[in-house]
């Protein structure tokens, strides 16, 4: 059965509709009845996107507020992990006599096109030496992408130790060129992974007076304070 007719036997006055198609003809008639049909359908549709999007708002409200609220013990914890963090990295500052060191933590989970596993990062602590300027508040909310080092470190999953750029000038310039125009003479970097070896983050260790080859109790120093750090921020 034809719409039109569907509409002529469910209509108990059809007089005004066949004077309609008399004068303008079924195909006119027939184009505004399926504008008024169009018109409907896509506010039903809408209406059904509105009503998928706010479960899946709700569901996602659920999964990310499961009694995570800074109430009390858990902010005092917290407070007391962060305080201890930043007195590591101070630490190693100090001892490693180096000009920055750098906590980041990965969010936005998922993987992107090229396989990485997370999309962005946060500079959430950081050490610096004295007369170097400080970049943790420029350092949030960055994608990964935007630093081929970032993207090694989570691609490859080891350690980055680079004691002196220059002998990267000929070999790899991409990465010599990211360091140099940074004014960074010796870069480490490594992953801070959970408890069950899923990377929550990475540190690093920058060098800007002079190129500095941390020997080998020093990367045993470096790994450890990695996995001390993994402890205190782990969200598990």
């Amino acid at each position: 059965m034809s719409l039109l007719n569907v509409l002529l036997n469910t209509t108990t006055e059809v007089e005004p509709l066949l004077k309609l198609i008399d004068q303008y003809g079924v195909g006119l008639v027939a184009l505004v009845v399926l504008g008024f049909f169009s018109w409907f359908l896509i506010k039903f549709i809408l209406k059904r996107m509105n009503d998928q999007e706010k479960k899946i708002d709700d569901l996602i409200e659920k999964l990310t507020n499961k009694d995570d609220t800074f109430t009390g013990e858990k902010l005092d914890s917290f407070a007391k992990n962060a305080n201890k963090v930043q007195q590591i990295i101070y630490h190693l500052l100090n001892e490693f006599d180096a000009d920055r060191v750098s906590v980041y933590e990965y969010h936005n989970g998922g993987k992107t096109i090229s396989g990485i596993d997370f999309k962005k990062c946060s500079n959430t602590y950081e050490a610096v030496g004295k007369g170097v300027e400080e970049k943790y508040v420029e350092h949030q909310n960055i994608p990964i992408s935007v630093n081929f080092l970032w993207s090694k470190l989570i691609i490859d999953k080891k350690p980055i130790l680079i004691s002196d750029i220059s002998c990267l000038e000929q070999t790899d310039h991409t990465i010599y060129s990211t360091l140099k125009t940074q004014d960074i003479k010796s870069y480490y970097s490594r992953l801070i992974n959970d408890y069950n070896g899923r990377p929550i983050g990475f540190i690093v260790i920058y060098f800007q007076k002079g190129s500095v080859v941390l020997d080998n109790e020093q990367l045993k120093v470096f790994n450890d304070v990695a996995i001390n750090i993994a402890g205190l921020i782990n969200k598990d």
